[in-house]
């Protein structure tokens, strides 16, 4: 879990990428894919983040959380299996 102070005082949380998360959201937008996953891994204030909310945010308050799950997707495409 990531938690996060938005710029504008939100509490934000991101939980971990799974598997299934990437499964059905994947888009071949990276920002479309993004938007998606934040659909479902993020929390502000508690709560869900809803289409509404993530459309209506500024950049700047959103570019926190999008650096997150970018982070996330980066860490686990160098990730390999040792067999």
């Amino acid at each position: 879990m990531k938690e996060l102070v938005l710029p504008s005082g939100r509490f934000a949380t991101i939980r971990p990428i799974t598997w299934i998360d990437r499964v059905v959201t994947r888009d071949d937008n990276p920002e479309a894919w993004i938007f998606r996953l934040a659909l479902r891994i993020v929390l502000i204030d508690g709560a869900e983040l809803t289409v509404d909310q993530a459309s209506e945010m500024v950049i700047e308050e959103a570019q926190p959380i999008i650096n997150v799950i970018a982070q996330q997707l980066v860490v686990a495409s160098k990730s390999n299996g040792v067999s």
